[in-house]
């Protein structure tokens, strides 16, 4: 196949994914998150720009030289990125620190809470996360934190320096996925077109520019997962530490942490229960303490709040997870039974009822 032919339909193809990238950032100015809105309103023309920059890279591929059609190709990339995540990520941070809470998603402030929380002492799976923008988000919001320890580190900027408007833990989720993604990239042994697709759909495109502008912990872990993915070509206990990196932080890396564990290499004869031992142990080590704080708060938080059957609704359940049964309301209540020595005690009340505080 002629190579000029090859550099064309890439670049069209980079044509179409900008151009379908314009149509759904297009769709968000429409949402009633403001993040989520103003993200569609400042990116869906430069999505737009973007499309048709790359039809005219592919009108030149048959006069320019290949590696000056990749270039270009990387150039218009690495453009849109500062223009439909870094610039709309800068500007989200700032309006927050300028006009309020509402330019945050919920995630963030969760993180942010539950970190100044760790600082102070108190256990953020057993107490209600102490922060006034919460209250207004709903109590479901306000009473879990519905992540694994590690991802309170991502909020102590915030929690030490709160008055420094790019402490923001999007600011922290974003540097980290931009490293995690750029050295995934470069260790990659593919192609250098494949490494550029690979770098379009992690960040520039909306499937990475929108959860890094609106979020970011979702993006982070997904960079983590990358990453160790790639890592295990090279070094095997490292990729399988950065894996254990990402399950510290959320339960959606633990589906893929738990296949690598139990799949072994080409030539690995090892026992699966020395790999999971030996490779797994380190981050069930690390979650051990926050389990043994208070281990049914942590149950609460991390597993029946997720999936829809703590003892408020969840907006993290999905579809049959939920399930909604009333038999299953009875083992939350029994695990929340339990009070909390602290402040605000935010288990052990009946669906929807008001939280309990104790004399001090």
């Amino acid at each position: 196949m002629d190579g000029s032919w090859k550099r064309s339909a890439s670049a069209q193809f980079d044509a179409l994914l900008y151009a379908a990238s314009a149509l759904f950032a297009a769709s968000t100015t429409a949402s009633e998150l403001v993040p989520i809105r103003l993200w569609g309103h400042m990116t869906w023309p430069l999505y737009a720009l973007g499309a048709v920059g790359a039809v005219g890279i592919a009108a030149m591929s048959r006069v320019l030289a290949g590696s000056t059609i990749d270039l270009l190709r990387g150039c218009l990339a690495v453009l849109l990125l500062g223009g439909v995540a870094l610039l709309p990520l800068g500007v989200v941070v700032q309006l927050r620190a300028e006009r309020g809470p509402q330019f945050a998603q919920s995630e963030v402030l969760v993180v942010e809470a539950a970190a100044r929380m760790v600082l102070h002492g108190h256990n953020p799976y057993g107490l209600a996360l102490q922060d006034d923008s919460l209250r207004v988000r709903g109590q479901a919001v306000q009473e879990y934190f519905p992540y694994f320890p590690l991802m309170t580190v991502f909020g102590v900027p915030r929690a030490i320096w709160p008055g420094i408007t790019f402490t923001d833990a999007r600011v922290v989720f974003g540097f980290a996925s931009l490293a995690c993604t750029a050295v995934a990239v470069s260790l990659s042994r593919v192609s250098s077109a494949d490494k550029l697709r690979l770098a379009q759909v992690s960040l520039v495109l909306p499937t990475g520019a929108l959860c890094l502008v609106v979020s970011g912990n979702d993006l982070l872990v997904l960079s983590l997962m990358m990453l160790s993915l790639v890592t295990l070509k090279h070094n095997r206990a490292l990729g399988h530490a950065v894996l254990g990196i990402g399950a510290l932080l959320k339960a959606t890396a633990w589906p893929l942490f738990l296949v690598v564990l139990t799949l072994p290499p080409p030539g690995d004869g090892s026992r699966v229960w020395r790999r999971l031992v030996t490779y797994g142990g380190a981050p069930l080590l690390l979650i051990v303490p926050a389990i043994l704080w208070q281990p049914q708060h942590f149950l609460e938080n991390t597993v029946l709040f997720p999936l829809g059957l703590g003892q408020l609704p969840s907006p993290l359940a999905y579809g049959w997870f939920s399930l909604n049964v009333d038999h299953h309301r009875p083992l939350s209540r029994t695990l929340n039974s339990h009070r909390s020595d602290g402040r605000v005690v935010r288990l052990g009340r009946l669906r929807g009822a008001a939280p309990t505080r104790r004399a001090p």
